[in-house]
Order: C-alpha cells, then sequence, then structure tokens
C-alpha cells in the first residue's frame, strides 16, 4: 500500500509506500494516513512493488535488504520493544525507528524527519535501548555509515575485525590496490583527517555493520 507525503507546497510531493503482509494494519493505517494529509497510491505487500513504484520511503514492520534499494529509506515500524530487530534494523541500513507507543503523532515526527534525510530513533525506542542495556547508537556515526556503499561497508565490516589489508581484498575478491582506493573513498565520506584513522573508527562501529 502506498501513499503520499503532502509537505508544504515550495516541496516535492515525496512518495511513501507501506510494506506489510497484515492487511488490518495496512487498511487502518492508509485511512489514518489518508485523513491526515496522505494521498493513497494503492495496497502492495511485495518487494517488487519497491522496485517498480520507487517510493521515496517505505513504512514497514519487518527487516529486508535495504540495501538492495538504494535510493529508498526505510522505516522500521515495532509494535513492541525488540532490540534484535532494531539491531537488524541497524545493519540493514533503516534510516528510522518508531513504536506504536509513539502514537501517530511520532510516526508523523519520525516520517518528516526521514524524508528531511535525517537519521530517527523516536524516543519510546532510545528508552527501550537504555532499559535493555543495549548500547545507544549514535545518530551521527549511523548516519555516516548509510552514506556508504553496500561494498564499502563490507569493507570496513572486516576491516573491524583487524585482518591485514591483504586478507581482507583476498576475503572480498578484489585486488589491493582496489582494497586502498576504497579506505581512501571511505575515510573521505567519514570526514576521517587521516586514512590510518580507518581501522579505529571501524571497530567503534562494528556493531552497526
Amino acid at each position: 500500500m502506498g501513499c503520499v507525503f503532502l509537505p508544504d507546497r515550495q516541496e516535492a510531493v515525496k512518495t511513501i509506500l507501506i510494506h506489510t503482509t497484515d492487511r488490518l494494519k495496512a487498511d487502518t493505517l492508509e485511512k489514518t494516513l489518508r485523513v491526515d494529509g496522505f494521498g493513497s497510491l494503492g495496497i502492495s505487500n511485495s518487494l517488487d512493488s519497491i522496485s517498480v513504484r520507487k517510493p521515496d520511503l517505505v513504512l514497514t514492520d519487518e527487516v529486508i535488504n535495504a540495501q538492495a534499494f538504494p535510493k529508498v529509506r526505510f522505516v522500521l515500524l515495532l509494535s513492541s520493544f525488540d532490540s534484535t530487530l532494531i539491531a537488524d534494523g541497524l545493519k540493514a541500513n533503516y534510516w528510522g525507528f518508531v513504536m506504536s507507543d509513539d502514537g501517530l503523532q511520532g510516526l508523523y515526527e519520525g516520517v518528516r524527519s526521514v524524508l528531511a534525510g535525517q537519521k530517527h530513533l523516536s524516543p519510546t525506542v532510545l528508552e527501550g535501548l537504555r532499559r535493555s542495556g543495549t548500547p545507544v547508537p549514535d545518530e551521527r556515526i549511523v548516519g555516516a555509515i548509510a552514506g556508504l556503499s553496500t561494498r564499502e561497508r563490507e569493507v570496513l565490516k572486516l576491516v573491524s575485525t583487524g585482518l591485514p589489508g591483504y586478507e581482507v581484498a583476498g576475503q572480498l575478491n578484489m585486488s589491493y590496490r582496489t582494497f586502498i582506493n576504497h579506505k581512501t573513498n571511505m575515510a573521505a565520506k567519514l570526514n576521517l583527517s587521516s586514512v590510518r584513522n580507518l581501522i579505529q573508527f571501524a571497530i567503534s562501529v562494528k556493531d552497526y555493520l
């Protein structure tokens, strides 16, 4: 099911696709969004619809491989707190996390933040992470990682293990020169003062990769 987000008139209309197999949840959310200024584009629960419709944002209650859709921003809707699902969403490069307890205003805040290019973890999600003893992700770090390509994230994940460069290159079936190029590009994207700082950065964010 898809919906159109209607921001200020000066802004381009943003498209939102609701991806869930729960038809009752989909229908309820669609009607509510429509009343509050969102227009329906139809109903769908298949991944193919994401490729075909090319929405700006997907609201979903499951974790899929978001990296397969690099131009789409995903927001995870949680009916209850689930640290494992949140961790999976972070690793899958989701942009936002909202719980049912956040209410409609919390959902809309998350949607607007993500459409504006900002990572969003709702107050309820953050509180749940703190109470569970789960490290609360730094939104700046999550945002920086989101700017990396899938291949760069693969390189960074292996770098975080402490493997020598030639072993990282071998495991990813790339030349050592290509590995060095990836390191240089990542250091620039992450605003690191030196490529040598990449290893320390990789170790600090390994739980998000």
